[in-house]
C-alpha cells in the first residue's frame, strides 16, 4: 500500500505555492480539509503496514491527530458558511476580519 504514496518533489502545501490557487477563505479551508483527510488516510495505512507495535501506535495516534485537525477546519468552514462568508460570495481574509469575525 505504501506504493500509493511514493516520495516525490515538494508540491502543494509543502512547496508553499498552493495558496496562490485559492484566494478566498472557504477555498483555502476546503483544501486544508482535504489535506487532513489525506494525511489521516496515509497514517492509517502506515499503521496497518507496520509490524512494529510502537510504530503502529504512533501512526494510529497521528491519524487521530489529523482527524482532530480535520474537525477543527470543518467546524470553522461551517461557522463561516453560517455567517454568510463564502457560499459563492468569495470571502477573503480581509472580508473575514471585517465582516465575519
Amino acid at each position: 500500500m505504501l506504493e500509493q504514496f511514493p516520495p516525490g518533489p515538494a508540491t502543494g502545501e509543502a512547496k508553499g505555492g498552493l495558496l496562490d490557487k485559492y484566494r478566498d477563505v472557504p477555498g483555502i479551508l476546503s483544501q486544508a480539509i482535504e489535506n487532513e483527510k489525506n494525511a489521516g488516510l496515509r497514517y492509517r495505512l502506515l499503521a496497518e503496514e507496520t509490524d512494529d507495535p510502537k510504530g503502529k501506535d504512533m501512526f494510529t495516534k497521528l491519524a487521530g491527530e489529523e482527524a482532530l485537525h480535520q474537525r477543527v477546519l470543518e467546524d470553522e468552514f461551517f461557522s463561516l458558511s453560517n455567517k454568510g462568508c463564502g457560499a459563492g460570495r468569495g470571502c477573503t481574509e480581509t472580508d473575514l476580519m471585517a465582516e465575519c469575525a
